[in-house]
């Protein structure tokens, strides 16, 4: 239940633009994807946006995402081929909600806990390889934030034969997770059998392995819709967070944005056993194109144009508009940001 300090901070009034303009991340955010730069050749053109690289930013988390799933998809696909018969199980721990200001320490929590629970006898007696992302989910109503950690393991042919004695229930999960996290409380926990990850992975596959690594924020948590425009969630409203500047905890503007910063910073949000990992790693580059298959310049033919579109909101209709061309090819010429 929220504190009345919290509860008070929902009858502030509205904040004024000078407040709302005062997060560099949350103008970033924001502005994000709303200048698109066409680049025009014979045979095709290319579509580049301007994108704000700010962590939980819902087109960043679309495109890590993708590139994820690949390399996940690599391993855990050498990984069974080299394991016949192996299994792969979804395990999803969810701890209780907490307030913005309590995130950081939650997040700490929770990866602490289950890396303690990978390593525990039972676990490790029936896992071969494991992949684990941490989501963070805010409720829209209640304002608190739900840590949750989503687990790919890959069990041996003989994990569902309950005379091996090496098959976990679903309430031997939670007793074994409580154990591990030192836990006062039962943690929600869920194990389903995924379909289609097995080697080689069918499409059905692809699609469990997303689950894994979709975002690490739910994208409403930070950014909504409001007639056509983004809004910084918590950019209209005060909530209780401590800003590390000394003043302790008081009322904030953008609380989302900045406990879900202070949450992940200097994070490894998606890891996995040592045993999957291989040559290629999980570092993300700048651009995804030998994931989404984009098409090269050089298989575009010669260079024409470049476009540039902006999008722009107009009474109830919205959308991009051409407000500059220009000849130079990309990388020769400046555009402001």
């Amino acid at each position: 239940m929220r504190s009345a300090a919290s509860v008070s901070c929902r009858k502030q009034s509205s904040p004024t633009a000078a407040t709302l303009s005062a997060s560099p991340n949350g103008l970033r955010l924001r502005n994000c994807c709303t200048k698109v730069y066409k680049h025009v050749h014979e045979r095709g053109a290319r579509y580049v946006a301007h994108e704000c690289g700010v962590p939980g930013c819902p087109d960043r988390e679309r495109r890590d995402a993708r590139r994820q799933a690949a390399a996940i998809e690599r391993k855990v696909a050498r990984f069974m081929a080299r394991h016949p018969g192996s299994q792969a199980v979804m395990l999803t721990v969810t701890n209780e909600a907490v307030p913005a200001h309590e995130l950081k320490d939650a997040t700490s929590a929770i990866m602490k806990g289950t890396s303690a629970l990978m390593r525990s006898a039972p676990v490790r007696r029936a896992v071969l390889g494991w992949v684990r992302s941490i989501e963070l989910a805010r409720h829209p109503v209640s304002w608190l934030w739900g840590p949750h950690a989503h687990y790919l393991l890959i069990f041996g042919p003989d994990y569902f034969r309950r005379e091996k004695g090496i098959y976990l229930t679903q309430e031997r999960w939670a007793l074994q997770t409580q154990k591990c996290m030192r836990l006062s409380y039962r943690p929600v926990v869920d194990v389903r059998v995924l379909r289609g990850v097995k080697a080689p992975i069918d499409e059905d596959g692809r699609k469990s392995l997303r689950e894994i690594s979709k975002y690490k924020a739910k994208p409403t948590s930070l950014i909504v819709a409001r007639n056509g425009k983004p809004l910084l969630v918590g950019s209209d409203h005060l909530e209780l967070y401590d800003a590390g500047d000394g003043q302790g905890l008081r009322p904030h503007y953008n609380a989302p944005l900045r406990a879900f910063l202070d949450a992940t910073k200097n994070r490894r949000m998606l890891s996995m056993s040592r045993n999957l990992q291989g040559d290629d790693d999980l570092e993300l580059g700048e651009f995804p194109e030998d994931i989404e298959g984009v098409q090269a310049p050089a298989d575009l033919g010669r260079f024409i144009c470049t476009e540039v579109y902006v999008w722009r909101v107009r009474g109830s209709d919205a959308d991009y508009f051409l407000v500059a061309r220009t000849f130079e090819e990309p990388g020769r010429f400046a555009m402001p940001p």
